[in-house]
């Protein structure tokens, strides 16, 4: 089982000069990073107490 980070961003930050700048906003729907960390943690506990040597989690065994 794999669980996967994904960040749904917007356009990059341009000014006025058209200089445009590799740094992106996150969009405002994505999963904030205490959150993600919330459930991963979460995830890994119920796997810990019920699942270790039958269900394999890349994250957690890698």
């Amino acid at each position: 089982m794999q669980f996967i980070e994904l960040l749904e961003t917007g356009t990059p930050n341009i000014d006025f000069s058209g200089h445009s700048e590799n740094t992106f906003r996150i969009i405002d729907f994505s999963v904030p990073p205490t959150a993600y960390g919330k459930f991963m943690s979460t995830i890994f506990m119920q796997w810990v107490k019920n699942d270790v040597g039958e269900i394999f989690i890349r994250q957690f065994e890698s």
